[in-house]
């Protein structure tokens, strides 16, 4: 561990750096500032304090970041992101990733197929992007959605994916429902299971 100290904007930040590539890796924080990382699978990586960054790159990760101004992503399949403090930035790249953002102000993006982007905070902005992916949020949230489709080449066969359409809207309650999964097909937003 990397430990020291330096005066931003007249606060105390620490400058804590923990990393890990070992599977099954546990790493926390309490300190202002840190950063975290995992390149190894099934780690969880968790932060009690302001300003911290999280990063993970395994799959079947999870970061948490319970205060405000963290920023967490992930490249693995199968991660979960969750944080609880405002203006909040997750970001993942992997399939069937879970982000979920309490916090105000937040934004949230993953390009992965299959990922679920959970919105409470006020004032946020999601961006679900992948193939088979589903967003929800509360009043006010901006929500982006992307719907693909597939061609196959008539000589080879060959199966390429394309994107057919991106939207974004507000939920305002009336149009989108608050606390409502959804996905895009046909170019429009359609309210999908909880599952």
């Amino acid at each position: 561990m990397n430990l020291h100290y330096k005066l931003r904007k007249g606060l105390l930040y620490s400058q804590v750096v923990k990393a890990s590539t070992r599977e099954w890796a546990r790493i926390s924080s309490k300190y202002l500032g840190a950063v975290l990382a995992s390149a190894g699978a099934h780690s969880q990586i968790v932060s009690t304090n302001q300003h911290t960054k999280l990063a993970a790159a395994g799959k079947d990760s999870n970061l948490i970041s319970q205060d405000y101004y963290a920023t967490l992503a992930s490249a693995g399949e199968n991660t979960k992101l969750t944080a609880t403090g405002h203006k909040s930035s997750l970001a993942s790249s992997g399939g069937r990733s879970k982000l979920t953002a309490t916090g105000d102000m937040s934004t949230l993006v993953a390009a992965g197929y299959g990922s679920q982007l959970d919105i409470s905070g006020k004032n946020s902005v999601g961006a679900a992007l992948g193939g088979g992916a589903k967003i929800r949020g509360s009043i006010g949230t901006w929500i982006v959605l992307a719907e693909w489709g597939v061609t196959e080449d008539k000589d080879t066969g060959a199966k390429t994916g394309f994107c057919k359409c991106v939207r974004a809207a507000q939920i305002d309650g009336k149009k989108l429902k608050p606390n409502t999964w959804y996905t895009l097909t046909d170019g429009e937003f359609v309210e999908v299971n909880e599952k």
